[in-house]
């Protein structure tokens, strides 16, 4: 399976979870970057599509959850709100801030955090 992980995003290069399909990492091999791939779409004449990321995904820049739109800021909050209790004796969050989606202000990207470098943690498996 060949996967679109570009050289900056090495890290998330993971092996299989099944024994008849090898993942492959064609823009790693090639060395590309992000910037390098958007280079290349701008060359050809396409348009830079944005960085995929689940809209509830908690590795997301305070920009990131800033960009939501109206109905993927809803399917967030709505993931936020029926993740709350579901391990007993904590409450779950998916926004760092620890708290609930619907009562911060997301409109503005706001100061970036210290824990900004956890961003690059997602592996892109959460299969959601």
């Amino acid at each position: 399976m060949a996967l679109g992980i570009s050289l900056d995003e090495a890290l998330r290069m993971k092996p299989s979870r099944v024994g008849y399909v090898e993942n492959i990492f064609p823009l790693v091999n090639a060395g590309w970057t992000r910037t390098d791939c958007e280079a290349y779409l701008r060359g050809i004449g396409l348009d830079v599509p944005p960085k995929s990321a689940c809209v509830f995904c908690p590795y997301q820049s305070a920009q990131e959850w800033a960009s939501l739109t109206e109905d993927d800021l809803a399917r967030a909050i709505a993931f936020d709100e029926s993740i709350r209790h579901t391990r007993p004796g904590y409450r779950c969050y998916v926004h760092r801030e620890m708290r609930p989606l619907s009562e911060l202000d997301l409109s503005s990207p706001g100061i970036q955090l210290a824990f900004d470098a956890w961003l690059d943690e997602c592996d892109g498996v959460c299969g959601l």
